[in-house]
């Protein structure tokens, strides 16, 4: 039996090793929020257990004990472990690559820096006067100068550097392309692409142009789509959006020009004529900002929006617009002259409080939406109104050949009605009849009332040509004074004559000169005319002639 005994400490007990077996107790935080400790268990040593103290229990992290020898042991030696372990060859390669890839994102932002720099340095941008003048000659590239009036001279700061890049950059089909910068005094300009339908202010006052709602819907789209690229851009506003700012190329396509470049920009005001078209936060502000504000496009869109459903400018109240009294000034509407879905449009465009006019690209799809019978581009819908047109190109062309048919006969019979057929055949049979008895050898084929003839076949005569064709000449002369129109009918004479095949140079002077000669006169070369003069007095036969 082991000894036991009370001491100061409680019950003494000493185990067969001459060991003390004492009680010990186990004190756990229960309440987080005091911070007390009270005993949850007590270690009998005699009865070699834990004994819980009731309605007491341990707080344990996790909520259960944790384990009695850690997952990788406690020095790490198990297999497990040692397999994720990373090696020192394994951490030096993951530094290298680490500083690799600093090394390359340092290197292209470096090189980004540098490139961005030569581009601002090398001003790709600038174009000399003598150049644009040489150019439009030369080359015969057209395009469209805005001349710079309210700036003397142009300073070359960082930020026009940066204006003029983005410029450069920004790239669309529904924007106008920019070209360059002049900026020596006083021919300071900006270039732009050259659209040679006008702008849009052109086309809804001309009156040759019919401008139907599938022309309409169809500029209307390119000005969102223009605008809605415009604002994701770098250049993010127009703040000088008009009907005179959308211009019109070749192909029908809208586009919009005279944005960015704020450097370059005369400060409007209120007489001008993009007041008319600002929205009215911009109009009572002490100094609006240049480049206008996203907002304040989706207002001048509205604006152009009710001039292309109307087909009528804007109105002339600016400071009405600019106070902002209730009921709000906007342009009137014509519910006749566009459908519902425009003119609730329009009035969301031009709202009073900025936060409900609709983004460019939302109106994109409201566009879409409400016009699906349309096609985005105008080039399209012409094409399809060719195709409907074609349909019915055979039926007019039918028609058109009818009447004329109809007006050829009526002329026919008032001209038989002047001079019947059978004297016409009988007139030109004893005409040719006269002109063959004159010339020896008939000849080539005539070419509807036209005869050639040829001096020396099928016998050559030597040179004498000239004086062959001069008395030939003269006989048809003499021959047509004496002619008379007999009415009998005609009879043929069933003579075979020799055909001959006559072309080259000479022909076709001769049907020149017939074409433009005089009538009753013959054209010849000063060296035949002298040999022809002489043959002919030797003849005692009188002949005037003079030089052509």
């Amino acid at each position: 039996m082991d000894p036991a005994g009370y001491g100061v400490t409680g019950l003494v007990q000493i185990d067969g090793a001459g060991d003390r077996e004492i009680d010990f107790a186990l004190w756990d935080m229960t309440n987080l929020d005091s911070g007390v400790f009270q005993i949850v268990s007590i270690y009998n040593s005699t009865l070699k257990e834990l004994v819980p103290v009731p309605g007491m229990k341990v707080q344990w992290p996790g909520g259960a004990p944790p384990q009695d020898i850690p997952d990788c042991g406690f020095k790490n030696d198990k297999p497990a472990c040692l397999a994720r372990t990373v090696t020192m060859l394994q951490m030096v390669a993951i530094v290298a690559c680490f500083i690799f890839v600093i090394i390359v994102t340092v290197t292209v932002f470096i090189y980004r820096k540098l490139k961005l720099e030569n581009e601002l340095a090398a001003q790709l941008w600038r174009v000399q006067w003598e150049d644009v003048q040489m150019s439009n000659l030369e080359k015969g590239n057209i395009a469209a100068i805005k001349y710079v009036t309210n700036k003397k001279r142009i300073e070359l700061t960082r930020m026009v550097l940066f204006e003029l890049k983005h410029m450069r950059d920004v790239q669309n089909e529904h924007l106008t392309r920019f070209i360059g910068a002049c900026i020596d005094p006083p021919n300071i300009c900006i270039i732009t692409e050259y659209c040679p339908r006008g702008s849009l202010q052109d086309l809804m006052e001309s009156e040759s142009i019919t401008l139907d709602w599938m022309f309409r819907y169809s500029l209307i789209n390119d000005i969102v789509k223009g605008m809605a690229f415009l604002h994701n851009s770098v250049i993010v506003s127009h703040g000088n959006l008009k009907s005179s700012n959308c211009v019109v190329d070749s192909r029908f396509v809208l586009k919009i020009t005279d944005y960015g470049l704020a450097s370059f920009r005369e400060k409007s005001n209120m007489e001008d004529t993009h007041a008319y078209y600002a929205p009215p936060e911009l109009l009572r502000a002490d100094s609006p900002p240049p480049c206008g504000t996203q907002k304040g496009d989706i207002y001048s869109f509205g604006i152009i929006l009710q001039e292309l459903a109307l087909l009528r400018g804007v109105f002339h109240i600016v400071e009405r617009v600019a106070l902002g009294q209730w009921p709000y000034l906007r342009p009137s509407l014509c519910p006749q002259s566009h459908s519902e879905e425009v003119g609730q449009l329009m009035l969301r465009c031009w709202s009073e409080d900025v936060n409900e006019r609709p983004e460019f690209h939302h109106i994109k799809l409201l566009l879409r939406k409400h016009n699906r019978g349309y096609g985005s581009n105008i080039l399209d819908n012409l094409l399809s109104r060719m195709e409907q047109y074609a349909n019915n190109l055979e039926e007019l062309v039918e028609e058109r050949t009818q009447a004329y048919h109809e007006e050829k006969r009526k002329a026919e019979a008032l001209l038989y009605q002047i001079l019947p057929h059978d004297i016409v055949v009988t007139l030109l049979n004893d005409l040719y009849t006269c002109f063959d008895a004159i010339i020896d050898n008939f000849d080539v084929e005539t070419i509807g009332d036209a005869y050639m003839v040829v001096s020396g076949l099928p016998v050559r005569n030597g040179n004498l040509h000239g004086r062959e064709i001069a008395r030939m000449s003269l006989a048809l002369l003499e021959a047509v004074h004496s002619f008379r129109i007999r009415h009998r009918p005609a009879q043929q004479l069933r003579l075979k004559m020799p055909r001959f095949c006559l072309f080259g140079d000479t022909v076709n002077t001769a049907s020149r000169m017939e074409s433009n000669g005089e009538a009753g006169a013959e054209r010849r070369r000063r060296d035949e005319g002298q040999r022809e003069d002489e043959d002919l007095l030797a003849t005692g036969r009188e002949h005037q002639h003079g030089l052509r």
